[in-house]
């Protein structure tokens, strides 16, 4: 009577079955042949096990990956990776992660290949995660009106709120350059932009215009940031002096003589 003997898999790899040459005899680990089968020789096959890796964006937010999953060999499989895609210039991709928080980054270029340590395993079901977020840009608040081309009062400035998107920010233009550009702001979110018309007291705020459009008020406007932009505030000056009703008057000097 045969005792058989047992087939035992080393880590990465499976038991496919028995074979006697080309023939599978037997699927089960353990195999223990009749007596007619005496002076056969029962070989175990084993191959080797697969792991499956993933690709995913975090939250679908902002871009795709070229390939979403594949297939390798456990041991010693080699993967070609994805490479993370913006959906627009809306967006900038930030890296490769390991975690969905994204607190273990693993690779900053829009392709990445996994790699593992000598004598490890790939496991099955591991994701990386592609992270985009909004790209950064700059907005030019410019002024226009009489005296941007006439009589230019180098002296005055005008007071302009930029809010939204956690910023609540104030910015100066002065009368000797008519514009000013801030940086940092975030692609494809909403700001109002408002003169404090209370500031330059002297002038009329008659519209805005801005080169991706909005909504708003004469001295106000709600727009969405493209990649870049420049928004003009057009103003008329109302008042000639620094004064206005009987606050001011014109100092006269004559001479008198002996």
């Amino acid at each position: 009577e045969f005792k058989g003997s047992p087939a035992t898999a080393e880590n990465g790899y499976i038991f496919i079955g028995w074979y006697d040459g080309d023939e599978m005899v037997y699927d089960d680990a353990t195999y223990v042949p009749d007596i007619s089968k005496e002076g056969k020789t029962f070989v175990a096959k084993f191959e080797e096990d697969e792991a499956t890796i993933y690709y995913e964006v975090v939250n679908n937010f902002g871009g795709t990956v070229s390939v979403s999953s594949e297939t390798i060999g456990m041991v010693n499989g080699k993967p070609d990776g994805s490479t993370a895609i913006p959906d627009s210039n809306v967006y900038r991709f930030v890296g490769w992660y390991y975690d969905k928080a994204c607190t273990r980054q693993v690779g900053t270029n829009e392709t990445y290949i996994p790699t593992k340590a000598d004598g490890t395993l790939w496991v099955d079901g591991t994701t990386y995660y592609a992270k985009f977020e909004y790209n950064l840009t700059s907005l030019t608040i410019e002024k226009s009106g009489v005296e941007q081309y006439k009589d230019i009062d180098p002296n005055q400035t005008f007071i302009f709120n930029i809010k939204g998107n956690g910023v609540d920010l104030d910015v100066t233009v002065h009368g000797d350059t008519w514009s000013v550009t801030v940086d940092g702001l975030t692609v494809g979110a909403e700001y109002t932009i408002t003169e404090k018309t209370d500031w330059s007291w002297r002038y009329n705020c008659k519209g805005w215009s801005h080169t991706n459009g909005g909504s708003g008020s004469t001295n106000g406007a709600t727009i969405t940031l493209g990649l870049d932009g420049t928004i003009t505030f057009t103003n008329e000056r109302a008042i000639d002096k620094w004064l206005d009703g009987d606050s001011w008057l014109d100092n006269l000097f004559s001479l008198f003589g002996n």
